[in-house]
């Protein structure tokens, strides 16, 4: 959600979806129940006898619509498989991240290291995800990955703010250190 606010977004998708579910609803009741629907809209016949409602209804599905499609247009354009793009050279995260796993040296409650690079606001930016073993020191993750993070950023001459993320759980609970032999 690079683009907008959650509450924007949020607010967008609740005002669409109740628009469709009305517009389904009174669709459905008309087939099922079409004189309950006429009497229960008699009071509004007066006002509205001059307009011809499945054209109103169908702008009001086109401009929801719109709406819709604009809104989910420009969104998301904050992930990038390109890590640095400096000139005509271009680094993907992959070569970052083999660059902060040389850094970050050998831990044996490191298993693995995922690098996703992101463009806020015209910067590079990148959200390094560590995962770790259950019960890890995370102090000493935490400062070995902090100095490898400006390790990195030295090493390729990039400027970009890292934000590193220790992770855990199931996954970590059940997997093997991986060697090449």
């Amino acid at each position: 959600m690079s683009g907008s606010s959650r509450t924007l977004n949020r607010a967008i998708l609740i005002v669409l979806g109740l628009a469709w579910l009305a517009a389904g609803a009174l669709v459905l009741l008309w087939h099922l129940q079409a004189e309950a629907v006429a009497t229960a809209l008699a009071p509004l016949a007066g006002p509205a006898a001059g307009l011809d409602w499945p054209i109103v209804a169908a702008i009001a599905a086109v401009a929801l619509l719109l709406i819709a499609v604009l809104h989910a247009a420009t969104r998301g354009r904050g992930r990038s498989d390109d890590a640095l793009v400096a000139g005509p050279i271009t680094l993907d995260k992959h070569a970052v991240r083999d660059v902060f796993r040389d850094e970050l040296g050998q831990h044996p409650d490191l298993l693995d290291v995922e690098v996703q690079p992101w463009r806020a606001r015209g910067r590079d930016a990148w959200h390094v995800t560590l995962r770790v073993r259950r019960g890890a020191r995370l102090d000493e993750l935490a400062d070995r990955a902090a100095a490898a993070a400006d390790a990195t950023r030295a090493q390729l001459g990039a400027a970009a703010p890292i934000l590193i993320h220790l992770s855990g759980g199931l996954r970590a609970a059940v997997t093997h250190a991986r060697r090449a032999e």
